[in-house]
């Protein structure tokens, strides 16, 4: 075994060397559907496997536009009532000014459902956000309005020798 001593500097490289630990950001936001191929109440059950898009326009806590949106997303199961309610599997893209945030979920769909939040994970992102990872909520509020909060963690960009 060979034996090296540690020196004062090569401590410091090395601490440099490591990457800092990512940074949370907590992000709220609505997402006001303005298009979409499922209905709030749809006239007729969906069929299991039925897709659907949706469009959404995002916005901050004071109404300012912050950027759009889409889902993209499957009903997965039917739950016999009265109405039926709908699993949806969905993929979502928040796109905003320096990037995009991608995430997931599956929930019972159920519009409007004030005051049940559902579970959404982060999977990814582009341009700030393309080493996003995190969860949140999501709540159906009214018939168009969707409010978000993200716990969206980002690595901090790497440092410059």
């Amino acid at each position: 075994m060979l034996a090296v001593p540690v020196t004062g500097a090569s401590l410091v490289a090395t601490a440099a060397a490591v990457p800092a630990a990512a940074e949370p950001n907590l992000m709220t936001f609505t997402g006001r559907r303005t298009k979409s191929t499922l209905p709030n109440i749809p006239p007729v059950v969906p069929a299991l496997g039925t897709t659907f898009i949706s469009y959404l326009d995002l916005f901050d806590k004071d109404g300012k536009n912050i950027g759009d949106g889409s889902v993209n997303g499957a009903i997965v199961d039917i739950i016999a009532g009265i109405p039926p309610k709908l699993v949806c599997q969905a993929s979502v893209i928040f796109r905003l000014k320096d990037g995009e945030i991608h995430a997931t979920n599956m929930h019972i769909r159920l519009i409007p459902n004030p005051g049940v939040k559902h579970l959404i994970a982060i999977t990814g992102g582009t341009g700030e956000f393309r080493t996003a990872r995190g969860s949140g909520t999501f709540e159906h509020i009214n018939d168009t309005d969707t409010v978000m909060v993200l716990n969206v963690m980002v690595d901090p960009p790497p440092a410059t020798p």
